[in-house]
């Protein structure tokens, strides 16, 4: 029915939490491919102690990053609709059985899910609504948070195959990489939904790499990257001018909050 692709690098503490999050619904017609990105933790002892048909596992020779291992796992899936899960989130209770009841509903369904920082809470509390793509884009204009991450959607796989073809598939990316994708596909996706169903846990982890201080360089470096994709792609591929000038805000954002933080850690 639909694969759930987990990139999974040095996650020891929380891989069991993600796979039984899974394992657990209600729903069983899925697959879950996992991309162990040459972890040299206890990740993917803990992953093999799972006997289940509907794991399957590939292995990075080398780090690749979380775009690249993604990818792989996008290659390899057998169904038709994909979601993803990062290792240390996790699925909430019923959420594959709304992920079956959105098959061919939309190009993309966007749902709703917790976030847990000092306190959980719900992020972009959507209503249920349906759109075509231009309609979506001009959504998206008035929203205060953009819905950029690639967890707590369902995705047509051809609709990222598609998005795929403007990109190197093997970048190596581990930072601002759901923005590269979401970019891309929301700009070829035909149909958009939005469920106000809540499906999904994020987890701000300690060692997540969105808050380490030692990964700050390099998150930096991955930023510049994505933006200047997003940069060629706007200006050679998609040229909706309203919508690409209110990107290029959220990204001369994002880039003065990063420097701003490497600037800080350096004091």
């Amino acid at each position: 029915m639909f694969s759930v692709i987990i990139p999974l690098f040095n996650k020891q503490q929380y891989i069991k939490r993600a796979i039984l999050s899974c394992l657990n619904q209600s729903f069983s017609d899925y697959e879950i491919i996992v991309i162990d990105d040459n972890s040299c933790d206890l990740s993917l002892q803990i992953l093999n102690e799972f006997k289940d048909k509907r794991i399957k596992i590939i292995k990075n020779k080398e780090n690749k990053g979380t775009f690249a291992s993604r990818n792989y796992g996008l290659l390899n899936a057998k169904n038709d609709f994909i979601c993803f899960l990062d290792p240390d989130d996790y699925f909430l209770k019923d959420a594959f059985l709304h992920l079956k009841n959105s098959i061919n509903e939309a190009d993309i369904v966007c749902f709703n899910a917790f976030v847990h920082r000092v306190k959980t809470k719900e992020f972009y509390s959507y209503e249920n609504a349906f759109f075509k793509k231009d309609e979506h884009l001009l959504f998206l204009l008035k929203q205060r948070h953009f819905c950029w991450s690639v967890w707590a959607k369902l995705f047509k796989k051809e609709l990222l195959f598609n998005a795929l073809k403007y990109l190197k598939i093997n970048e190596h990316l581990c930072y601002f990489e759901d923005f590269l994708l979401c970019f891309c596909a929301f700009n070829l996706a035909k149909t958009i939904k939005t469920s106000k169903k809540i499906i999904y846990q994020y987890e701000f982890s300690e060692d997540g790499i969105y808050e380490s201080k030692l990964r700050l360089k390099q998150n930096y470096n991955d930023f510049l990257k994505v933006k200047e994709y997003i940069l060629y792609l706007m200006q050679n591929d998609f040229k909706n001018q309203l919508f690409n000038e209110k990107i290029k805000l959220v990204l001369d954002k994002n880039q003065k909050d990063l420097l701003h933080r490497i600037q800080k850690e350096a004091l």
